[in-house]
């Protein structure tokens, strides 16, 4: 049985005198050990190209837009927090403030621009205007 295990143990780039000198417990560890970090090796890939993959999409939906911008469609730029949430977290923070901010100048300014109009409604009743 030792001998079926030779090859595989060396194919894992270990050394035959490292082979010769461990016990059977031993050698089967340091298989396990270099399975588990090839599987983890390869997840790690996966997980690379799946990134790339999501990259490239991204930057295909951007220049979509921006296309669409430059021949006068009426688009929106998609911000980039929308595509990485965790990633531009405090960025979206940021953008929802100054959205909130805007929105309340806006409100300000009808309140004010109602205020005038019924103002000037009222003088006009009276036949002050």
């Amino acid at each position: 049985m030792i001998y079926g295990v030779y090859p595989s143990f060396l194919d894992c780039g270990y050394a035959p005198s490292l082979f010769w000198n461990s016990s059977l417990e031993e050698i089967i560890d340091l298989i396990q050990s270099y399975n588990r970090r090839e599987e983890q090796r390869v997840k790690e890939e996966d997980t690379k190209i799946k990134t790339q993959i999501s990259l490239n999409w991204v930057l295909a939906q951007q220049i979509g837009e921006h296309l669409g911008m430059a021949m006068g469609n009426r688009t929106s730029l998609t911000p980039l927090y929308d595509y990485f949430p965790e990633l531009f977290k405090s960025e979206k923070e940021e953008a929802d403030r100054r959205a909130q901010m805007n929105q309340l100048e806006l409100n300000k300014a009808r309140m004010e621009d109602y205020a005038y109009q019924h103002n000037e409604r009222r003088k006009r009743e009276r036949g002050e205007g």
